[in-house]
């Protein structure tokens, strides 16, 4: 699919892979009847993006590859240098502020 839309070269495939994890999920909920059928979000509504590997931790900065810059980290009960294992990081943003979830 990268040919025919070349700007999904600008996402990092594993990002790619794991909105196909989440559809998956969805459908299999879906058809074991624990959940509703999936509905189709609108872009710009409630947009986020899983990054599962290559997540580093630069300072007071959570670094994922093809975003230009890292994400400022504040205001948590948790200290970001405490923070050594980290599996997957996923990304909201919210009024122009980026936000993350770190798991």
């Amino acid at each position: 699919m990268k040919k025919e839309y070349p700007w999904l070269y600008e996402i990092n495939s594993q990002s790619l892979l794991m909105s196909l994890r989440f559809l998956d999920n969805a459908f299999k909920n879906f058809f074991h009847k624990n959940a509703e059928h999936p509905k189709f979000k609108k872009k710009g509504k409630d947009d986020y993006f899983a990054v599962p590997q290559h997540v580093s931790i630069q300072g007071n900065r959570i670094c994922f590859p093809k975003f230009s810059e890292g994400i400022y980290f504040r205001g948590s009960n948790r200290n970001l240098s405490e923070i050594r294992n980290v599996n997957q990081v996923i990304i909201t943003k919210d009024a122009g502020d980026y936000f993350c979830w770190i798991y």
